[in-house]
């Protein structure tokens, strides 16, 4: 009991937390959807401490009051199996507290930098696959103590065996996390599904069953589309094709319109040849440009076309100045300095 109001204490620090974060403009030089300072940083930080101070000094003070309830679950039961998914659950949010924290830790030092994809990849993959394992496991015991369905884990394992393989043999995968992540969906999504099917056939109707199912399947969904994704940055000029992960590509032409611009592009998979749009908008009351990709969806992938910026062709070009922040330079006797950007009505 203990635990779970801390960890209800800590779900609402954690909101506080993120609205300092994103409102307060520490991240204003890391992501795009961060506000800049907008000179409330005193009232945020004041808040949370407020609520933090506030929280922890009521959960102190009924500390006595709340009485620990003895155990009745074992190692094998299935509430044992909840805690650990719990623990593993806080362990994951700590994770990426720390990650989305980054540029505040390390906003007093030489470099302050934030952390990459490849950190959540490296600490939340264990995370799911431990999860992923644990509802694997659910089905097979009882609330209080003991195994109800010994088959359920002999399926399981057969199906994780059956899914690493596989994607090892037909060269899907070799990574270890991968193959763990697959495999342990799989086991999760064969148990679950079996358990819920039996429940239909009793009469009993457990949809928390079908629940587990769609968790396997979501994380598959999020493994698959971040980590066999396949990115390519090219300059297409105009009029000509050029050859792109396989397909041949054409930037058409251009379409004017009053609020911007339309680029038509042109792709050719060999099979068959269809012109994306590419919407470039000026949006009133705001600041620079909207753009807008093109998806080509396909039974197995999805291309995705997304247009960064369009060099158009002039006389008397003078050149590109390139500014860091905080830089200055001197073009044909005048000073640019570089000191800040702000993003209005941006969030």
């Amino acid at each position: 009991m203990r635990f779970s109001l801390l960890a209800a204490l800590m779900s609402f620090w954690a909101v506080l937390y993120g609205t300092f974060l994103t409102r307060s403009g520490v991240l204003a030089d890391f992501s795009v959807h961060s506000f800049v300072d907008l000179g409330i940083n005193a009232f945020l930080v004041g808040s949370l401490l407020f609520f933090f101070g506030l929280g922890l000094f009521l959960f102190l003070w009924r500390w006595h009051d709340i009485k620990p309830e003895p155990s009745f679950s074992k190692i094998t039961s299935r509430a044992y199996l909840v805690t650990l998914g719990v623990l593993v659950l806080f362990l994951g949010g700590v994770l990426v507290l720390l990650g989305t924290s980054a540029p505040l830790l390390t906003r007093f030092t030489d470099n302050p930098s934030a952390v990459g994809i490849k950190y959540y990849f490296t600490t939340m993959t264990p995370v799911g696959i431990i999860i992923l394992l644990l509802v694997t496991l659910f089905p097979a015991f009882r609330w209080n103590n003991g195994m109800s369905k010994p088959l359920l884990l002999t399926m399981a394992a057969a199906a994780v065996t059956i899914v690493i393989i596989l994607l090892a043999v037909l060269g899907v995968t070799h990574d270890v996390l991968y193959l763990l992540l697959f495999g342990f969906a799989a086991s999760a999504i064969v148990t679950n599904g079996y358990a819920f099917a039996e429940s239909l056939r009793l009469n009993r109707h457990q949809p928390g069953y079908l629940s587990h199912v769609g968790l396997a399947v979501a994380l598959i969904g999020a493994a698959a589309s971040a980590g066999f994704e396949q990115k390519v940055t090219v300059t297409l000029p105009q009029g000509q094709w050029v050859q792109v992960m396989g397909d041949r590509v054409q930037f058409a032409s251009i379409d004017e319109k009053p609020n911007g611009f339309d680029c038509h592009v042109t792709v050719d998979d060999g099979d068959d040849t269809f012109t994306a749009i590419l919407t470039n908008e000026f949006p009133r009351n705001a600041e620079g440009v909207m753009r807008k990709p093109h998806v080509k969806n396909y039974l197995a992938y999805d291309l995705y076309l997304s247009p960064l910026s369009l060099q158009r062709p002039e006389t008397n070009n003078p050149g590109v100045l390139v500014l860091n922040k905080g830089e200055s330079k001197s073009v044909g006797g005048y000073t640019f300095t570089f000191h800040d950007f702000e993003m209005h009505n941006h969030g």
